[in-house]
């Protein structure tokens, strides 16, 4: 995480959410499943919901967000959103 302090940028990594939802779920296993794989157009929440719980769990990232792309079609903005997470994500975890 990036803020400043005084005049200067600083970062730190730590865990930034830390709620129970961010937990991986039955209803998000279930909407992984039950979503329309070819409408890219829907699918904003579950990347968003994937990146998230990525954020803590490694097994969410390696099982679900990284393989995004293999499983879903995307396109226009949601492909844009899709690898500015992904860029995010690579940050966070180096």
């Amino acid at each position: 995480m990036y803020y400043s302090k005084g005049n200067k940028v600083l970062y730190e990594r730590r865990i930034i959410y830390k709620a129970p939802f961010m937990k991986i779920s039955d209803d998000f296993c279930s909407e992984w499943k039950n979503e329309i794989k070819d409408d890219w157009s829907a699918n904003h929440k579950l990347i968003a919901w994937a990146f998230l719980l990525s954020l803590n769990d490694k097994k969410v990232y390696d099982n679900y967000f990284s393989k995004y792309l293999d499983v879903f079609k995307l396109g226009g903005a949601n492909a844009e959103y899709y690898m500015t997470l992904s860029t995010m994500y690579k940050e966070y975890s180096e």
